[in-house]
């Protein structure tokens, strides 16, 4: 008996995934309300006329199960379970027992049951009674999944533990081997997601050519096709043409993009959506393809002879397909057989030639790609390099396993479920684009430039590890993708709509590798503040000492308006760019934190450019002759022309101006108001009479000062502290937030009359 609600319509599909495909539940409320939801974890996430609308963060094992479950959606499974009551009866100890089932799929043959399992943080957890309990039901199950469907109805079932954040044991990895049941981890899940994503249901396959490796497929029992066996390169090899949708259920690519890089060399690249759909088109339009796609026969197949020729190298007779799933391997052409896949289902699959090798090594498929390509330069030059750093996984040159491990890390993330990086990496090939404003090399060399995973060194090429650094590729990688996750995490939920924002200067090819050059740096003060190796440190330590030191760039981030965060993180296009972002986010740590002195700031403050130190020069100095003229304009309106003793009741300035007046020789004296110093003029205008002739002009506020007040004169005494960078130059240099100031100063005084020359005049 199964209870609990089965998708089968397409639109129930549709409405399950529209709730699943999210990291967080939504509900509209009353403003009166939110106060009543905010102790249940609920956070206002907009406003609009109808109410607010609040968001809550899934559960981790929710989130799962849902990542999974919207992967077999989008592979095409065609029933699927509704909600997260789904349950099978079976009979346990001669009891009925129900047995909640996380996510359940079928389609025409197959049918996946699967367990989801998650932890908090990655730790090892162990498994076997878990494993146990569901081996000792899968008779059960398949008893009444056989009872539900019919006997007809004989599907290969797939049993999962699909798992985020815990560590398998080998004990338990072998166990699970032997009771047949797959492990799906993060890493499995993120190339499954991907391929669902870029693929659709035609990425079915490549699923089943994973997890039903060998088995069987009844429809293909001896299914033959003539042949022409030859040999290429000293290898059998067999011409024929067949339909594309057998190829299909047989065939496996081997994408740089799958889960295990241990199991390299891994050389495809995931197909282009884009060409797929130009390439359906294209067959529905008449067209076909002349040239043959290469293959790999995993398994001798059987071929029978039937015509000899003169030539010992060319035989003629029937070739019979193999008849298992993953037996046959995609070399090139996977373009063209998948665009057959996209096909609507009423339409005739098509024809193909294919020449097929015969059981050669995987390392020669990926010579014979790169080979193919390189010669016809069908693939860029930089995907060949991405794919020999692969190809290099553990290759003796510590440069080529850091740039595979960041690729790969890169790659993954792209994929990861409600990341910060979901769907932000643009595929090479294409052009950066609202939607995906990151290229994989620009953050990649960021990653490799700032020593996350570590540095070569020495005329010996010797690795120095770096803070992500582990015991192999795959451990290093898992914690690089955790570091970045939770660094840009919290930066995008600092100012989601500026993350999502391709004008928000924060998500894009300078933001995203300044804020990784500044994670490495902040790692690097944490362990020499600390004295402590940020690699000894699990996750969760390193994250609770990082959190302080960037809480200022997530302040500035959060309340900052768009103008001013633009004018901050304004950088030139170029190489420089990255730097120059990266030292302004400095600048916000070291504002607060002056023991944060990263190698090359104090350099970069002092190397602003020539035509900034002049313009800045000029600023201070028209800044200050053009309030000095104000305030005195404004007194001689106000008192007339014995303003200085009228209007100044201050005695301390009067005796100040007073005595330099009388330092100067007789005749090069000046009027009285001529000595009065830049802090005395804050002083006379502040001054509580004075106030309101001087608030329209001088109330300026400074960007994050508080809301209400009721003067706004700090400004002065930032300009009297800038003043003294021209006046004592040696070592000095304007900083980035001090150039703002004078622009934000020099803007607001430049709105009234005199202008600039008659002030300096």
């Amino acid at each position: 008996m199964i209870e609990g609600l089965i998708a089968i319509e397409k639109s129930a599909r549709q409405a399950e995934f529209r709730k699943r495909n999210r990291p967080y539940d939504e509900k509209m409320v009353t403003p009166g309300a939110v106060a009543d939801f905010e102790p249940q974890g609920w956070i206002v996430h907009s406003t609009n006329k109808t109410g607010v609308k609040l968001r809550k963060q899934r559960s981790a094992a929710e989130q799962l199960e849902n990542r999974f479950w919207c992967c077999l959606y989008r592979l095409g499974y065609n029933e699927l379970n509704v909600g997260r009551n789904f349950r099978i009866q079976v009979a346990a100890q001669a009891k009925p027992v129900a047995k909640q089932i996380d996510v359940f799929a079928r389609d025409e043959e197959t049918i996946i049951i699967a367990e989801c399992k998650t932890a908090e943080e990655l730790k090892k957890k162990p498994l076997q009674k878990e494993l146990g309990e569901l081996d000792s039901l899968k008779k059960s199950i398949s008893d009444v999944l056989r009872k539900h469907y019919g006997s007809a109805f004989k599907p290969k079932i797939i049993w999962c533990f699909v798992t985020d954040k815990i560590e398998w044991t080998d004990n338990d990895l072998a166990r699970a081997k032997q009771l047949k049941i797959e492990v799906i981890t993060e890493r499995e899940l993120d190339y499954i997601e991907e391929i669902s994503k870029i693929l659709g249901n035609a990425a079915r396959h490549q699923f089943k050519a994973e997890y039903l490796s060998g088995q069987k497929i009844p429809a293909l029992d001896d299914r033959k096709v003539p042949a022409v066996k030859i040999r290429l390169g000293g290898e059998p090899a067999y011409v024929f043409s067949a339909r594309a949708d057998e190829i299909i259920r047989i065939s496996f690519v081997n994408h740089r993009d799958l889960r295990d890089p241990r199991g390299a060399p891994s050389y495809q690249r995931l197909v282009n959506p884009g060409r797929l759909r130009k390439i359906g088109e294209f067959l529905l339009g008449g067209g076909y393809f002349p040239n043959t796609i290469l293959l790999n026969f995993h398994r001798k197949p059987r071929f029978d002879l039937s015509l000899r020729s003169d030539d010992k190298d060319i035989q003629f007779g029937y070739l019979y397909l193999p008849d298992t799933y993953k037996s046959c391997w995609v070399i090139d052409g996977q373009h063209r057989l998948y665009g057959c896949a996209v096909l609507p289902e009423e339409h005739q699959s098509p024809t193909l030639m294919f020449v097929a090798f015969e059981c050669i090594d995987v390392t020669e498929e990926a010579h014979l790609f790169a080979t193919i390509n390189r010669e016809q330069q069908k693939v860029q030059k930089r995907l060949l390099d991405e794919l020999d750093g692969d190809l290099k996984w553990d290759s003796d040159d510590p440069s080529d396993r850091i740039a595979a491990v960041a690729s790969r890390a890169i790659d993954l993330m792209n994929t990861r479920f409600g990341g910060p990086f979901e769907d932000r990496v643009i595929s090479p090939g294409l052009k950066t684009s609202d939607d995906r404003p990151l290229t994989l090399p620009e953050v990649r060399k960021a990653i490799i430039s700032a020593g996350l995973i570590g540095r070569v060194s020495g005329k010996d090429r010797v690795l120095v590890p770096g803070p992500c650094y582990h015991k192999t590729n795959e451990q290093s990688m898992t914690r690089l993708m955790d570091l970045l996750t939770w660094y840009f995490d919290v930066i995008r939920e600092a100012n989601p709509a500026r993350w999502e924002d391709p004008k928000g200067r924060l998500c894009n090819n300078f933001g995203v590798p300044g804020h990784i050059r500044l994670l490495a740096e902040l790692i690097r003060h944490v362990e020499q503040d600390q004295s402590v190796d940020a690699r000894e440190l699990q996750p969760k330590y390193l994250f609770k000492s990082l959190e302080p030191l960037v809480a200022p760039v997530l302040k500035f981030i959060t309340e900052t308006n768009d103008a001013e965060f633009a004018e901050r993180f304004k950088v030139t296009l170029g190489s420089g760019g990255v730097k120059q972002y990266y030292f302004a986010l400095v600048h916000l740590i070291h504002d607060t934190n002056k023991a944060f002195v990263p190698s090359g700031f104090e350099d970069f403050v002092q190397q602003t450019t020539k035509s900034e130190q002049e313009q800045a020069d000029k600023d201070v100095k028209w800044i200050q002759a053009r309030v000095h003229q104000l305030v005195v304009d404004k007194l001689r309106d106000r008192y007339g022309d014995d303003f200085f003793e009228s209007g100044i009741t201050n005695k301390e300035i009067q005796a100040r101006a007073y005595q330099k007046r009388l330092e100067d020789e007789p005749g090069q004296r000046g009027d009285l108001a001529m000595y009065l110093d830049f802090v005395d003029l804050r002083k006379i205008v502040e001054q509580s009479d004075h106030w309101p002739t001087f608030e329209n002009e001088l109330n300026i506020p400074l960007p994050n000062q508080k809301k209400g007040l009721a003067k706004y004169v700090k400004w002065f005494d930032e300009i009297n502290r800038i003043r003294r960078i021209p006046a004592h130059p040696y070592k000095r240099a304007y900083s980035r937030a001090d150039l703002q100031i004078l622009k934000l100063i020099s803007t607001h005084l430049s709105s009234s009359e005199p202008t600039r020359d008659e002030v300096l005049a």
